[in-house]
């Protein structure tokens, strides 16, 4: 069994940098679980009322609006993405547990509300995770495991952090041929 302390070791014996996400270094005791996601996958045959029946659309209920401690995330779409047949609708709802018996139904219950009756759906819950050192020593950098959020703003703000971390350098996404506006 390779230890944490030779993991290290190889990554530095090679002059190497390991950029990973945590299910590869979990046996290594890098990383530490932070929380349950929840994602529930539904079937529909009708479009979101609340939604004015778009085919597809993103939707976050606010924490505080639904007296949460995270919100709730809403992904729906139509045929029209390739995702189901044609009449037929998916919405993926995703949220952070947050209680101890864990019952999915009570959990993103103001989603359900708000899509309407289901035909079928499926769960899955998934340990979310976080490196136990933030100070990339050793030169392992590891991301967290992607949150509920629909938008993945903080999934590449961490990409944008380890960037960063590694080059020693802003990350600049200027073209180098941008056209520079004249002021009049």
């Amino acid at each position: 069994m390779v230890t944490s302390e030779a993991l290290n070791l190889k990554v530095k014996k090679y002059n190497k940098i390991l950029i990973t996400e945590p299910s590869y270094v979990q046996k290594y005791n890098k990383v530490k679980s932070i929380g349950i996601n929840l994602e529930r996958i539904c079937i529909l045959d009708h479009p979101i009322r609340k939604a004015n029946y778009a085919n597809s659309c993103q939707i976050n209920l606010p924490q505080k609006q639904i007296n949460r401690k995270n919100d709730i995330f809403i992904h729906f779409f139509d045929y029209t993405h390739l995702v189901c047949h044609k009449g037929y609708y998916i919405a993926i709802i995703s949220t952070i547990v947050e209680h101890s018996n864990v019952n999915p139904n009570f959990e993103i219950a103001p989603a359900m509300d708000l899509i309407g009756p289901v035909l079928e759906t499926f769960d899955r819950f998934r340990n979310i995770y976080a490196p136990v050192d933030i100070s990339f020593k050793g030169n392992i950098y590891i991301t967290s495991s992607y949150d509920q959020q629909c938008h993945f703003e903080n999934d590449i703000d961490e990409v944008i952090n380890i960037y960063e971390k590694i080059t020693g350098n802003k990350l600049d996404l200027n073209l180098g041929n941008e056209t520079k506006t004249q002021s009049v």
